[in-house]
């Protein structure tokens, strides 16, 4: 399965990829999925490192950008509301904030699979939360009248929402929106 995600991910099928991870949660339960998402984190650690998979060399570790992290408490305490808005599986998300983001107030948007009888299907709900979608889901769930006051991306599926916003930071992972975001 690697393999085929890493072969999207090369030839720049990123809506493709993003959507295969939430198919991927098919026929388990949300709380089998969030089970699983907790063992993966504990799993994964704190420390980056490489590893092969498959024939793949990809990172083990994960690690929150600190000044980020920083400035969404700095902008919780003063009574902003945060909102994550991820091509991730939605569920992901969630997780990843209650076990790296304790004690700050956070809502998620992300790739919801349809729930049938309490299991996920490989169904996604549209517009999905990747590229113009963001903001299609932005406008949907968090305020149709008013552009977020700040957005922060870090690839180019986040270009639209950056657009959208009345302010924006781009996180630096020297790809090609930290080189537009130079340019500008």
């Amino acid at each position: 399965l690697l393999p085929f995600y890493y072969d999207l991910i090369n030839k720049h099928n990123l809506q493709q990829a993003y959507e295969f991870t939430a198919k991927l949660l098919a026929g388990l339960t949300e709380y089998q999925v969030r089970e699983l998402i907790n063992k993966v984190i504990l799993y994964e650690g704190k420390i980056i490192t490489k590893r092969w998979v498959n024939g793949v060399e990809v990172n083990k570790g994960i690690v929150l950008n600190q000044k980020v992290v920083d400035l969404l408490f700095e902008l919780s305490r003063k009574g902003y509301l945060i909102w994550i808005v991820s091509a991730s599986p939605q569920i992901f998300v969630e997780e990843a904030v209650r076990f790296f983001l304790p004690g700050l107030e956070v809502s998620c948007i992300g790739m919801r699979n349809k729930i049938v009888n309490g299991f996920l299907t490989p169904d996604l709900e549209y517009p999905t939360t990747t590229f113009e979608g963001k903001v299609f889901n932005i406008n949907e769930y968090i305020s149709k009248h008013e552009k977020p006051v700040l957005a922060i991306g870090d690839s180019m599926n986040d270009l639209a929402m950056l657009v959208h916003a009345q302010n924006q930071i781009v996180v630096d992972r020297n790809n090609q929106l930290s080189r537009i975001a130079k340019e500008k």
